[in-house]
């Protein structure tokens, strides 16, 4: 497969002096009011969300037993990703699921320079677009995390930050927050015991127990009276079309035969 080459990484030499691991953000209580945590609370309404990747070893089965049940959800993607597994977007994108900004590089925001912030978040959509031919409306911080200054550039950049409202808690092994000993019947378990209406649901792609909990959670959700939706749904958005800004000029949306080159 043909990496995607755009001229824009020129301006991501600055990344190379950027902290693999940030501070804490401070008080944040103002700014949290500017951040979307869930949905209508009246609707029995729910999002799946999944952050990271897409791998292909971890996003193909989730995206398959998605298929299998009918569940459209939310996708939040790293570029760097992205730039290596275009096919996987395109698939995602076309399969009706909702796209949203992870980042270029998965660096937290609020440990980085406002140049630096901008670069991650342009980085990020210019890929997207490149593939989908729309850019992102909506970004999720790597771990959640933002202050006053995030804030302020993410919507410079005309996106609007989705956090959660229920964390499944199935981080990778990559993060600190990693449990190796969590069992998939215990994961679904908890989220179908947590579960609220119009809880946006935080899920990780990247393996673990997540693959096997998925089918055990939309069942069990489902039993439960709640409908599977996409962010942009849960928010009176009406599916991935109203999810994206207008194509931008110069971006040409790739065929299913050109993203698997």
């Amino acid at each position: 497969m043909k990496m995607l080459n755009r001229t824009f990484f020129i301006s991501l030499i600055l990344l190379a002096v950027l902290p693999l691991w940030a501070a804490p953000s401070a008080n944040v209580s103002q700014e949290a009011n500017q951040v979307v945590w869930n949905g209508d609370r009246s609707k029995p309404q729910i999002a799946l969300t999944f952050d990271d990747g897409p791998k292909p070893e971890f996003c193909l089965p989730i995206l398959n037993i998605l298929d299998q049940f009918g569940v459209k959800a939310t996708f939040f993607i790293i570029g760097k990703e992205a730039r290596w597994h275009p096919d996987l977007v395109y698939r995602i994108y076309e399969s009706g699921h909702d796209l949203g900004n992870h980042t270029y590089s998965h660096y937290r925001l609020d440990s980085l320079s406002r140049e630096q912030m901008d670069v991650e978040l342009k980085a990020s959509n210019e890929i997207i677009a490149t593939i989908t031919g729309k850019t992102p409306l909506y970004f999720r911080p790597p771990g959640g995390r933002f202050n006053k200054i995030v804030v302020n550039e993410v919507g410079k950049n005309d996106l609007q930050i989705i956090n959660w409202s229920l964390n499944a808690g199935d981080y990778t092994n990559a993060s600190k927050y990693f449990n190796p000993t969590i069992k998939p019947n215990e994961l679904a378990d908890r989220i179908i015991k947590s579960c609220r209406n119009g809880d946006i649901i935080l899920m990780h792609n990247g393996g673990g127990p997540t693959t096997e909990a998925l089918p055990k959670i939309i069942m069990g959700l489902r039993q439960a009276g709640f409908e599977f939706v996409t962010v942009s749904q849960l928010l009176n958005q009406q599916g991935n079309a109203n999810l994206f800004s207008a194509k931008p000029d110069g971006v040409k949306k790739l065929t299913s035969a050109e993203v698997t080159q």
